[in-house]
């Protein structure tokens, strides 16, 4: 009876395609459910600058941006007037509005506009072009909320021409002459004014507010300025 052959069962080796099926199986292992965090993908915002640069093209006006932010002095514009001699730069706002010539020098004018909206426009010999509109922000919170009305001085009318200015070598120099010229004039006063800052406004602002006060309460504001080269200027602002 012939011999039956003997058969051997040998176990292979795996495949690279089996080595590739495996690693490729790993990531899928690690997927998510969708409820992990994903990081914030929103664009940043570009934080306003603290000089917003203002030109004057005749009646036109061109800003560098939209925004500026205040600082403890207050609000600095660049201002440079590119257009013809006795141009102005016109401001308004909800606590400042006035025009003031537009320098033909790019000069920084620092003012107390309050955070909100500031409306400028340029005039050419009293022909006045169009607004624009800027955002007035306060990051670092510097503006102060209270207002001379909270301070008893709601300044209800203006001092006449007669009413004294006054200089000194500080400000509270400055303020105590400008009390004593009021004194000079009497209106029929109990007592002597004592000068003392009134906290509005911007802590380091150049122009400083100060409150003329009696045995009553406050009498008078008046403003405290750099006098070139010569010390402070004291001038009555408004009547409490």
């Amino acid at each position: 009876m012939p011999a039956r052959p003997i058969v051997m069962l040998v176990r292979k080796p795996l495949t690279v395609a089996g080595l590739v099926l495996a690693v490729s199986v790993l990531p899928l292992a690690g997927c998510s459910s969708g409820n992990e965090t994903r990081p914030n993908s929103s664009p940043e915002t570009t934080p306003s600058p603290e000089i917003l640069r203002v030109t004057c093209v005749g009646k036109s006006l061109r800003i560098a941006t939209d925004s500026v932010a205040a600082t403890a002095a207050g609000v600095t514009l660049r201002v440079k007037n590119r257009g013809p001699a006795g141009t102005y730069l016109n401001y308004s706002s909800l606590g400042v509005s006035g025009g003031d010539p537009a320098p033909r020098k790019a000069t920084l004018w620092t003012l107390s506009f309050p955070p909100g909206q500031l409306v400028l426009s340029c005039s050419d010999h009293g022909l006045r072009g169009k607004s624009v509109r800027v955002e007035v922000e306060d990051p670092g919170h510097h503006w102060r909320t209270t207002s001379l009305r909270d301070l008893d001085c709601p300044g209800v009318a203006q001092p006449m021409w007669r009413f004294p200015t006054a200089k000194g070598p500080t400000p509270p120099a400055a303020a105590g002459a400008l009390a004593r010229g009021f004194d000079r004039i009497g209106q029929g006063r109990p007592g002597p004014l004592t000068p003392h800052v009134a906290a509005v406004g911007y802590p380091d602002d150049p122009s400083q507010t100060w409150l003329l006060s009696d045995s009553r309460g406050p009498y008078a504001s008046a403003r405290v300025v750099h006098a070139d080269g010569q010390g402070f200027l004291a001038a009555a602002d408004r009547l409490c």
